[in-house]
């Protein structure tokens, strides 16, 4: 989850983590990885809180960062 001005965002499940946030204008891009079990994680990216996977889910991924120009 993340937090924009007092407010909480729940970006998915409670298994989701984020690892960077960007800013552009009023929309909020928050990168990280969704867990599914113990050993596969799924990079995403949530753009004003909506989900979107960066990969298959074939293989563990995650996101580190976000740059939005």
């Amino acid at each position: 989850m993340i937090w924009k001005n007092g407010v909480t965002t729940f970006l998915g499940s409670t298994q989701s983590f984020a690892e960077d946030v960007f800013v552009l204008g009023s929309d909020v891009y928050v990168v990280g990885e969704e867990r599914f079990n113990i050993t596969t994680t799924v990079a995403t990216i949530w753009k004003n809180g909506v989900l979107t996977f960066l990969t298959n889910g074939a293989n563990t991924s995650q996101a580190f960062s976000v740059y939005v120009k």
